[in-house]
């Protein structure tokens, strides 16, 4: 599996994604080194393109935006690891599920903005979902 390299300038951030997955952070200026070794650079509002995108999504969560508590359903039952980052790419909440399918997260100690919450299923694909939390 081919890799893509992204590093996103404004927020000095430097992260490698599967291929398939893109990140554009709004009003920051984005290079991104692609699969076939072009080069593209763009400004645009953000944009997560997970591969999670069928009619049987493997996460869903709601509401979006939120106040105090997300809710995250998983398609299957099992052990995973949420991860929510803010738009630096701070580490600001993490919370383990075991053997269930359903997560309720406490979102309440967030500041108003944008987020983004990282899966990972368990066969090395990471699944990014942004939403926006509210006062």
């Amino acid at each position: 599996m081919k890799k893509i390299l992204l590093i996103i300038t404004a927020l000095a951030v430097l992260t490698t994604y599967s291929k398939g997955q893109t990140l554009l952070a709004a009003g920051s200026p984005t290079v991104a080194f692609t699969d076939d070794n072009s080069l593209s650079n763009s400004t645009s509002a953000l944009e997560v393109n997970d591969g999670d995108q069928d009619e049987n999504p493997l996460i869903t969560f709601y509401p979006n935006p939120v106040r105090e508590t997300l809710n995250i359903k998983f398609r299957e039952s099992g052990n995973y690891v949420i991860r929510i980052f803010n738009v630096v790419g701070t580490k600001v909440a993490e919370k383990r599920v075991e053997d269930d399918n359903y997560l309720k997260m406490d979102v309440s100690n967030l500041a108003k903005g944008m987020y983004f919450l990282s899966f990972e299923p368990g066969n090395g694909k990471v699944i990014t979902k942004t939403f926006t939390k509210e006062n």
